[in-house]
């Protein structure tokens, strides 16, 4: 009887973290971005919807990544993006490229800045 008695509340404890890891291992943010999209011979402004969603420290024992990007940018071809490469520094997200490679944008939590680079254009702008 001891055993089992063990053995259900370890089953108890396992599923109370587990339900803590599931539910409280991200934390999401929406921005809406104004600013400048740059293509190769044209300048527009536009706007661009930023949802970061940043992981707790405990993620980190089985990914790498701090944080994905997930970005909408109605006046593209193709409006919807997502970055799972996203490295935290400070106030500053480093966003890269799918192989993880090579940065392609940054956005700083501090001063609610988007830069980076889409497809074959290049935006920079102010989010809140």
């Amino acid at each position: 009887m001891k055993i089992l008695k063990r053995v259900l509340l370890m089953l108890i404890i396992s599923v109370a973290l587990l339900l803590i890891v599931v539910n409280f291992s991200e934390k999401t943010s929406t921005y809406r971005c104004e600013g400048t999209i740059q293509f190769k011979d044209d300048v527009k402004s536009t706007t661009v919807y930023l949802k970061l969603t940043e992981y707790r420290w405990w993620v980190h024992l089985w990914s790498n990544n701090d944080a994905n990007i997930h970005l909408e940018v109605p006046s593209l071809v193709f409006p919807h993006m997502y970055f799972s490469d996203v490295k935290k520094l400070g106030d500053i997200f480093q966003i890269y490229d799918l192989g993880g490679t090579q940065q392609i944008g940054v956005f700083s939590n501090l001063s609610n800045t988007l830069r980076i680079k889409l497809q074959n254009a290049s935006f920079d702008g102010e989010c809140s």
